[in-house]
């Protein structure tokens, strides 16, 4: 036995050792060079496993990794009980971004509950990089007590925190971007807050270093990010004047009528409106030291690289399968005859299934892999219809994973103009009415630092002349002549665009754009990414950048739609998503539940009528409530795609009740399989409310042990309730108050009383033995 024992820990030292090891081995993605600091772990030291960081300072660096971790634990104290569980000095040649950093990894044991997690910090300046503290481990460390901060206190917090423990960076030099307040939180989600900033050099925000943490409401920083790059800042005196680029930006700024989608998040959606939206080239930035405009990749932009361009199609032009592609083989012989498919290409694999923004959808995926990838980096991809014939998506990826595979020089490049005639025939045979619906928008020829060298065409479509917003085609073909990549983003039918002809005209929109839009100075950075296997550089210019105002665009930089009719400006995203504050409803002030309406609109769990109305008396419907629960947990669950198209019992996709369902199953609080008496139209009474409180915080079977003879404290019709286990529960815990002394089992309840249940349900996220806990790990 004892020989037996011996040999068990020589092969669990062994195992330790092999993985050890097959952990240094892997590749490490974006040329970062990294040092282990745990020989003990290769060598099958087991002794010395225990101490993960030690004094030891690698070339490069000016800390060790024991004054990295004590960095750590001291700004983050919770984290004193935390062990280290491996440390790794890294140079982050990523885009040459040049910082060197000490990252240390975590883990956090209580009983049988495991956190981890890690954090870095940087190995010359000492300061911290990047944090995040999970939730549940918040949780664990206890201490949340206390009032909720404003966004304004936890700011104050934000900075202050910055002040004492990053020493390198002058908060007065700090400046809050607004483009990225993210998206309002759940009303059952925990409240934290987030900020962003830019550093500012000589009093001017640059892109190159970039700071973004978040502030939980009792003041406790629970992440913490820092972009900085060491691409080179150029001077902060601009040549060019304000005024001179003032003068420069109206002089070439123009509109274009469109068709506005209703909303853009996901696939665009109808219905539609007549708006008008700055041209591409008026929301480019201006050099400040030449006074040109720079287009996105920060080149010079030519004359002709936004021309609009009308197709002119050959004689091949898109015809429909004329049956269905009923089988794989089927699918790829339609898309060969369509593409030039490179010689050595198989054809791989062939699965049939549904587009992602389109439940009713037949489309084939495909991929071709090339007679010599052996690794299987270098592959063709493509997407059609099964029904149609129409290709959505083609991309061949010409390079290998981790080897040194360029693009084949060709004997002779094909110019800008046999690409862009390429191109034209590509649309005219992929896309149907070519040369009637879409127009080319946009020309972008080979980068001089590109690895690859293609030509990126654009095409947008147009109905009766006007731009349909987000209706796009993107063509890249490399210099090869070979078509590497198409993209077909295109879903309004044109029978859902309005008849209608422009209120506000062109002058009139580009007078209200411009009287909305600043110009202001700021350092922009480009590059920094990947291009097949080579990383294009950081550049840093100076620039004059076109913004809102009134930071309404956030989320459209200075493109957001004006109606042609009305002449106001008109929000494509969901509120939930903007930082604008929620106005209040019309009819909630002086109200007795004021104060869990408010919160019902501004968290989007209610959403005011087109009176601006929330009707809080109002008698509420199951499906009312299952709507409310479901906005509760996710605000935005009208504007995504339902995973299911099947009937939930007798009720159908087409219910606007149908996605709350689908918002509930997953969490249990309905069953996937319905009961008879399931219905989402007749009226919600206290006594089935009580019960759906015990489904939410799984005390259904609790409620179950009650019997008849169990009274209801505090009322006098106990033996008139139907649920009474969880009516006591729904009661101790205070969801739920006696009236006048009863309990009214078959009172209905209103949209007033509802909002003050999911008010009392919210504070609960969290802190029960069961409700939401889940929503604590993150």
């Amino acid at each position: 036995m004892k020989n037996k024992s011996k040999r068990s820990v020589q092969i669990k030292s062994t195992v330790c050792a092999v993985t050890a090891m097959l952990c240094l081995a892997q590749p490490v993605w974006g040329e970062a060079s990294t040092v282990s600091v745990t020989p003990a772990q290769a060598a099958g030291d087991l002794e010395n496993m225990a101490q993960v960081t030690n004094s030891d300072v690698p070339d490069g660096a000016k800390i060790s990794s024991k004054q990295a971790e004590e960095t750590i634990k001291k700004l983050f104290p919770l984290l004193k009980k935390a062990k280290v569980t491996n440390a790794e000095f890294s140079e982050q040649n990523i885009a040459s971004s040049g910082i060197k950093v000490w990252d240390i990894q975590f883990s956090y044991q209580r009983g049988n509950t495991n956190s981890g997690f890690s954090a870095s910090v940087n190995a010359v300046t000492g300061d911290i990089v990047s944090v995040y503290l999970p939730r549940n481990l918040l949780l664990m460390a206890g201490g949340e007590t206390g009032p909720e901060l404003s966004r304004e206190e936890a700011s104050q917090k934000a900075l202050e925190w910055i002040k004492q423990n990053i020493k390198s960076v002058n908060v007065s030099n700090l400046t809050e971007n607004s483009l990225y307040l993210g998206m309002t939180k759940s009303l059952f989600s925990p409240t934290t807050y987030d900020f962003y900033y830019n550093m500012s050099i000589d009093g001017i925000p640059s892109d190159a270093d970039q700071i973004s943490m978040s502030v939980d409401q009792q003041g406790r920083v629970t992440s913490f990010n820092r972009q900085q790059f060491t691409a080179k800042i150029p001077s902060a005196k601009a040549k060019i004047s304000a005024e001179e680029a003032r003068k420069l930006y109206e002089e070439s700024f123009t509109v274009e009528l469109s068709y506005i989608p209703t909303s853009v998040n996901g696939a665009p959606k109808g219905p539609y409106l007549l708006g008008y939206v700055p041209k591409t080239e008026s929301s480019l930035v201006i050099d400040a030291n030449t006074g040109s405009k720079l287009d996105y990749s920060g080149e010079l932009l030519k004359p002709d690289q936004f021309k609009l361009t009308e197709i002119t199609a050959g004689s091949d032009v898109f015809k429909p399968s004329l049956k269905p592609l009923t089988n794989g083989n089927d699918a790829v012989k339609w898309v060969e005859s369509h593409i030039n498919i490179p010689k050595g290409y198989k054809s791989e694999s062939k699965r049939l299934g549904q587009r992602w923004n389109d439940k009713e959808s037949k489309v084939w995926n495909i991929s071709w892999k090339g007679s010599d990838s052996p690794y299987g980096g270098d592959q063709i991809m493509a997407e059609v219809d099964a029904t149609t014939g129409k290709i959505y998506s083609y991309s061949h990826y010409p390079f290998r994973m981790g080897m040194e595979v360029k693009q084949d020089k060709p004997s002779t490049s094909i110019s800008k103009k046999e690409a862009e005639q390429m191109a034209f025939n590509i649309i005219s045979k992929l896309a149907p009415d070519a040369a009637k619906e879409w127009k080319l928008t946009n020309v972008a020829e080979p980068g001089k630092n590109e690895p690859y060298q293609s030509y990126q065409f654009s095409f947008n479509r147009y109905a009766g002349g006007i731009s349909i917003l987000n209706e796009s085609i993107s063509i890249s073909i490399g210099t090869e002549g070979l078509l590497s990549h198409f993209t077909n983003n295109s879903y309004v039918d044109f029978s859902d665009l309005p008849n209608s002809k422009p209120v506000v005209s062109v002058e009139q929109a580009k007078a209200q754009f411009l009287k909305e839009t600043d110009l202001k100075l700021k350092f922009a950075q480009y590059g920094g990414y990947t291009s097949g296997n080579e990383s294009l550089q950081f550049t840093t210019k100076l620039v004059y950048s076109p913004v809102r105002k009134d930071n309404m665009g956030q989320y459209y930089g200075i493109g957001l739609p004006l109606d042609a009719i009305t002449g106001k400006w008109h929000e494509m995203v969901p509120a939930e998503y903007s930082s604008k504050d929620i106005i209040p409803a019309k009819d909630t002030k002086g109200h007795k539940s004021q104060t869990a309406l408010d919160k019902m609109v501004q968290y989007r769990v209610m959403i005011p009528d087109a009176d601006g109305k929330v009707l809080p008396d109002q008698e509420i419907t199951t499906g009312e409530w299952y709507q409310f629960v479901a906005r509760a947990l996710n605000p935005s669950i009208d504007q995504y795609y339902e995973d299911s198209s099947e009937p939930y019992g007798t009720l159908l996709p087409a219910s606007p009740y149908y996605k709350a369902i689908q918002t509930l199953i997953p969490q249990s609080w309905l069953p996937y399989e319905p009961a008879v008496t399931f219905s989402v139209d007749q009226k919600l009474t206290r006594d089935e409310l009580a019960l759906m409180l015990t489904q939410m915080l799984k005390y259904e079977k609790l409620g179950l042990s009650f019997t008849k003879g169990d009274e209801i404290p505090g009322v006098s019709d106990s033996s008139s309730v139907m649920n009474r286990g969880a009516a006591i529960i729904s009661m101790k815990l205070g969801l739920l108050q006696a009236i006048d002394g009863k309990f009214m089992p078959g009172r209905v309840v209103t949209r007033a009383e509802a909002a003050e249940v999911l008010l009392r349900l919210s504070e609960m996220v969290g802190k029960s033995d069961s409700f939401l806990n889940e929503y604590m790990m993150w």
